[in-house]
């Protein structure tokens, strides 16, 4: 019941953070050029999203809606964070209630 509690819960916030592209969904198949340049992996796990590491190198920009001039999601991300906290809130006073 608790695996799928956290789904139901989860499931909104996921869809959100791939939906502006601030997280890559579990099928996603990236473009050629998107990819990091060979042995940034090794260093990170997510060179690849990495601003700094491939800034004035050639490196592939990652994909985000900022990043290309397009506007900012909606809602915004500290609308989402202060949302994500409320829930941790609501679950852990459920936890010390029980």
């Amino acid at each position: 019941m608790a695996l799928l509690t956290g789904f139901i819960v989860a499931y909104p916030m996921n869809w959100w953070l791939v939906a502006n592209h601030l997280k890559h969904g579990m099928m996603t198949i990236r473009r050629a050029d998107a990819q990091a340049p060979a042995g940034a992996h090794a260093k990170s796990g997510h060179a690849a999203m990495d601003v700094t590491a491939n800034a004035g190198r050639g490196g592939a920009a990652p994909l985000s809606r900022m990043d290309h001039g397009r506007d900012a999601p909606v809602p915004s991300i500290p609308v989402m964070a202060g949302i994500s906290f409320l829930a941790l809130t609501a679950g852990v006073m459920i936890a010390f209630a029980a």
